[in-house]
């Protein structure tokens, strides 16, 4: 079976949420705060804006922000639904983009 060249299935793939009950509430969703980019390319091209991430460690990575959630207080089934086809449609230029290089 063929994988389907997209955000998720690239190495340079970062996802980050903000910790709180809502990024929880998200993740279990299979959504998250931010998508990124950590190809260094991809970062200095300007294209996207660039944001550093903290890493588990504490240590701080640079990447391009391709696409973030911006959510309220509640999440209902609905805005899961609409958000995740937000996201889709967002990261399809993943599927073209020159520095893809799967996981």
């Amino acid at each position: 079976m063929k994988t389907e060249q997209n955000w998720e299935t690239c190495k340079y793939s970062v996802a980050a949420d903000g910790g709180d009950e809502m990024s929880y509430e998200l993740k279990k969703r299979g959504l998250f705060e931010v998508y990124a980019c950590g190809c260094k390319e991809v970062i200095e091209s300007g294209i996207y804006p660039t944001e550093q991430i903290k890493e588990e460690d504490g240590s701080l990575t640079e990447v391009a922000r391709l696409h973030w959630i911006l959510i309220g207080d509640e999440l209902s089934e609905e805005d899961v639904k609409r958000l995740k086809a937000e996201v889709e449609k967002a990261l399809v230029g993943c599927k073209h983009c020159k520095y893809y290089r799967p996981k």
